[in-house]
């Protein structure tokens, strides 16, 4: 069994890869779909440093991060996806409440994969169990409703996303 200090220091190595990870690419996404290969052992960290980089980084960055959850899950699976089924909710939500409409469509045709195997595979079981996905989908079901009257309004500068985060969580608590 590996030590706290031991997955603390595998968790802020991966942290400080994923910063590195300034595109989509296929590459960079491997190889740290690897190293939690590798590292299983320390899933708890590795995945708990994925979420927390996932939530804190800016939205026209959180593509790349959910892509290598997504790798993770279908490459790797187990512990993993136990670790990330935990938050999928909120980190899913959360991203996609945050991102442009572009990037809505590459998450959902994410989450259409994650209710199926993974291809290839010989496991029949999907990437994440209907009791996590469903809830996504119900949410984005309730959220898309009138959808068809909903214009897209224009993208607002990147700066500005902290002021209308504050703005929105100051309109919840009325």
């Amino acid at each position: 069994m590996s030590s706290y200090s031991e997955s603390d220091a595998v968790a802020k190595d991966f942290r400080e890869a994923l910063e590195d990870i300034q595109t989509i690419g296929r590459p960079e996404i491997s190889n740290l779909t690897i190293i939690a290969r590798e590292n299983i052992e320390h899933a708890l960290a590795i995945s708990g440093a994925l979420v927390d980089h996932i939530k804190r980084a800016a939205p026209h960055k959180k593509l790349p991060p959910l892509y290598v959850l997504d790798s993770i899950a279908k490459n790797v699976g187990t512990p993993y996806t136990l670790f990330f089924s935990r938050k999928l909710y909120q980190t899913y939500m959360d991203a996609y409440a945050m991102v442009d409409m572009a990037t809505r469509r590459k998450l959902e045709e994410m989450l259409k994969t994650w209710k199926e195997p993974v291809p290839g595979s010989i496991d029949t079981r999907p990437v994440f169990p209907p009791e996590v996905v469903r809830p996504i989908e119900n949410a984005l079901i309730k959220a898309g409703q009138g959808k068809e009257r909903h214009i897209e309004r224009p993208q607002l500068p990147q700066a500005l996303d902290p002021l209308l985060k504050f703005i929105r969580i100051m309109l919840s608590n009325l």
